[in-house]
This record gives structure tokens, C-alpha cells and sequence, in this order.
């Protein structure tokens, strides 16, 4: 696929065509149990959540312009970093001073948590590629950093409101005003946009079989969006990808949520009522008469 769309790098495609985005697969999983992932969903939830680590670490590897072991060190010099700021947050929220600042934060609305965590995260951000890993990387170790102050249902949400209500809009307008939606009509565009889509599900299904996961389970974990997309934008910055093949990395990422929707619904099948409220009653079937 890789040659056929004169890509070269084979790596960047394998890696794309593992992944699973937890970003859009949990929700959805736990939006089908009713507001809490049921037990029967435990297997597949943990597939999703370790692929998506997996291939969010090995996408700078692949992706190397330099050495890989110059990559793979500035990987573990950002995770150092993280590591350090995570023992010296973890120290700081055990004091007696943190404590009262933390109340301090809460009564008066400083979000003191995050700005210690944007603080983080714009820093690791620059640090990574400076050294010669992606942001990916950074923005993980930041995440794993900031969980030493222990992130309260709050911190969550203002967290996913800065992201979604300025950093995802922002990234998505940059990203939107460099592919070439024209792209996806030439034949190259054709190619790796169904070659990406069909991969996908073939290496997820049978990947999922091998794990004793039935196809419904498989089509949820082929859901893919970060990963695509921080390739998309590695390889433009780079310089080893054109136009062209970004739109169709990028609408072949878009399927694969549809992929995901189907195989929700087919899951949600499998549960017992009580477990989808969402659900027509006629799809509100019992496990043992679902044939997901």
C-alpha cells in the first residue's frame, strides 16, 4: 500500500493501520452500557487503550527523519522529565501548604490544577520536538505527570474544555488548510484512502480473532483519529507527505468512526436492557440472543 500510494514509509502505514483511538472508542462504549463500561466490554476497552499507547510511542520511531536511537532517547528523555515532575507534584500535593492552597484555588476559582497542568503540557510540548520526539510523546508523559496532584472529576472537564473548546478547533482549522480535499479523486488518493480503510478492518478483526474478540468488538477498536492525524501532520511538516495523500489519511480516519458505530450498535445488542437505555426496545436484546 505503502508503494502503490508512493508514500515510503511502510512503518508510518503499519502503525495506522493498529491503532485505536480510546478518544472516540470509550465514550461510545460507555455511552452503550448506560453511563458506566459494562463488564462484557473490559477486554475489548483494554485492546483499544493499549493500542492506542502502543502505536501513539512507536509513531515517532517510524516517522524518524534522524536516527531512531536518537528518537527513542529523546522519547526517554521527555518520559525522564515527566517522571521527575511527577515524583516533585506528588511531593508538593502531600503538604500541609498545598493543601491550603488547593482550597485556596478551589474557593476563589484559580484553577490553580490547571494551569500546573497547561504549564506542563505546553512544556514537555516544546521540549519533545526539540529533542527530537512528537508532541504525542510530551503530551502522554505531561498527562501521566499531572496525575500526581490526582485529577478530580473538575480538572477533567476543564481539561476537556480548554481541548475541545479551543486546542481540537484550533488543530483541526491548521490541519483543514493544508490537505487537498481534490486529492482524494486521483487515483493515488483512491487507493490509499480504501487501502486504509479495508487494512484497517482486516487487521483488526483478525487481530481480534486471534484474541477470541468477535467482529463487532473489532469494528469498535478499528475507531482511529489521533494517530492518523499527527502523522498527517508529522509528514507535512517533514516533508514526505503531499496534499493529497493528508485528505486521504484523513477521511479514512473519519470512516473508521463509522466503522465504530456499527460495531457499538452491534455490542449494545449483546447487553441486557437495563444496559441501553438509548436503544430502540426491539434492539434491547438479551446477551444470550445476540448474534453481534
Amino acid at each position: 500500500m505503502s508503494n502503490a500510494a508512493d508514500l515510503g514509509h511502510p512503518g508510518a502505514v503499519a502503525v495506522v493501520l493498529a491503532t485505536s483511538s480510546a478518544a472516540i472508542a470509550m465514550p461510545v462504549l460507555t455511552d452503550a452500557g448506560g453511563g458506566e463500561l459494562p463488564s462484557q466490554f473490559a477486554g475489548v476497552a483494554a485492546w483499544i487503550v493499549m493500542a492506542d499507547v502502543l502505536t501513539i510511542v512507536s509513531l515517532p520511531l517510524v516517522t524518524a527523519q534522524s536516527s531512531v536511537v536518537r528518537v527513542l532517547l529523546a522519547s526517554v528523555a521527555v518520559t525522564a522529565i515527566a517522571w521527575l515532575a511527577l515524583i516533585a507534584l506528588r511531593q508538593l500535593s502531600q503538604s500541609r501548604y498545598w493543601k491550603r492552597v488547593d482550597a485556596a484555588s478551589l474557593e476563589k476559582g484559580w484553577s490553580l490544577n490547571l494551569r500546573i497542568s497547561l504549564l506542563l503540557l505546553f512544556g514537555l510540548a516544546w521540549i519533545g520536538p526539540k529533542l527530537g520526539t512528537s508532541m504525542l510523546v510530551a503530551g502522554f508523559a505531561a498527562g501521566l505527570a499531572v496525575s500526581a496532584l490526582g485529577v478530580s472529576g473538575r480538572l477533567t472537564q476543564q481539561i476537556l474544555g480548554v481541548g475541545e473548546g479551543f486546542l481540537i478547533p484550533a488543530f483541526f482549522v491548521v490541519l483543514g488548510a493544508t490537505i487537498d480535499p481534490k486529492g482524494l479523486f486521483t487515483a493515488d488518493g483512491l487507493i490509499l484512502t480504501g487501502g486504509l480503510v479495508v487494512g484497517t478492518t482486516l487487521v483488526h478483526i483478525v487481530g481480534g480473532a486471534a484474541g477470541g474478540f468477535r467482529p463487532a468488538s473489532s469494528l469498535v477498536a478499528s475507531a482511529q483519529m489521533g494517530v492518523p492525524l499527527a502523522l498527517v501532520t508529522l509528514g507535512q511538516s517533514q516533508g514526505w507527505l503531499d496534499g493529497d495523500q493528508a485528505a486521504a489519511f484523513v477521511v479514512a480516519a473519519l470512516l473508521t468512526v463509522g466503522l465504530c458505530a456499527i460495531g457499538t450498535h452491534r455490542l449494545g445488542r449483546a447487553l441486557p436492557k437495563h444496559f441501553n437505555p438509548g436503544l430502540p426496545s426491539d434492539l434491547r436484546l438479551a446477551e444470550g440472543d445476540a448474534t453481534a
